[in-house]
């Protein structure tokens, strides 16, 4: 079966569209925080500087996941033929997923059960809020899963659009890949930020809601984003060598082309991105490490 060149997830939408679906979004998250909250401590704690930041944060979740759901579905919609011979692997690979990304949520959960909150049905709103976010995680996982079985099918592709093919596997990759960095990195903000809004009404729930459990929330992220991309990476790193093989398979070192052949076949790996460790491309590494370091920085800045 001839593959199709899939549209990059990166590639924008009209720019009006993409900016009115962004305020829809972010309409959405100020419904959710604000609706029906008029009681006097409700007021108190909504008036604090500490939570307006997550309120933004908790607009900007719902504004980019507004934004991103277009390009999700459509460039899912273009993978999903990938997924005909692996529908019970998916399924079970999804359940896990979601129980290992809603894991950090319910320990945070019993931490704070007993939390007299400020704001009216809060935990009601954290739920939805969790629930809209989680969205997006689960169909860029998805992604990830689907273009893993991508590059694993390229060996069956001959001509040349096997490269370019190659290549578009490898940006939306990398577009599922910073979908899910950026989710996950403004939910681990939000956390980090609930926290100080709370703390800063009540010192006391200091104890209750300590700095290192939004530590621990956004290395336990950052540790679950590489275990989602790593099957992905080496498969993109097993096609990358077999087209290396195919258009370039090095022959012994005493056969005469040996040097030319060489040459061109390091220039093409090059081309392709196999020159470059995970750790060496800040594309990669930037939204894995990105819940870690959203973990720490409303700590420096609160």
């Amino acid at each position: 079966m001839k593959a199709s060149i899939q549209k990059s997830i990166l590639l924008p939408q009209e720019t009006s569209k993409t900016l009115l679906l962004g305020s829809c979004g972010a309409a959405i998250g100020v419904v959710v925080v604000l609706f029906n909250a008029k009681a006097p401590i409700s007021e108190a704690y909504i008036s604090t500087p500490e939570f307006v930041i997550w309120q933004l944060l908790i607009c900007s979740q719902t504004a980019f996941l507004a934004m991103a759901i277009g390009p999700l579905v459509t460039v899912l919609q273009q993978l999903k033929t990938y997924s005909s011979n692996h529908k019970w692997n998916l399924f079970l690979s999804g359940i896990i997923i979601t129980i290992l990304f809603w894991i950090p949520s319910l320990v945070r959960v019993l931490y704070i059960s007993d939390i007299q909150w400020p704001l009216a049905n809060q935990m009601l709103r954290l739920s939805i809020i969790i629930l809209i976010a989680y969205v997006p995680t689960l169909m860029a996982t998805a992604g990830i899963w689907l273009v893993q079985v991508a590059f694993q099918s390229l060996s069956q592709l001959e001509g040349a659009e096997l490269i370019p093919i190659y290549l578009q596997h490898l940006k939306n990759m990398g577009g599922f890949l910073w979908i899910l960095g950026i989710m996950v990195s403004l939910a681990t903000l939000a956390t980090a930020s609930l926290r100080n809004a709370l703390t800063a009404i009540d010192p006391a729930l200091d104890d209750k809601f300590p700095e290192a459990l939004v530590w621990i929330y956004g290395a336990y992220y950052s540790v679950l984003l590489l275990v989602i991309y790593l099957p992905a990476y080496n498969a993109r790193l097993i096609a990358g060598e077999k087209i290396l093989d195919r258009y370039l398979l090095l022959p012994l070192p005493n056969h005469h082309d040996w040097a030319s052949i060489y040459t061109k076949r390091k220039q093409l790996a090059e081309y392709l991105g196999l020159e470059e460790s995970i750790v060496d491309s800040l594309q990669t590494i930037l939204p894995i490490l990105a819940p870690l370091i959203s973990g720490y920085i409303p700590t420096i800045f609160g």
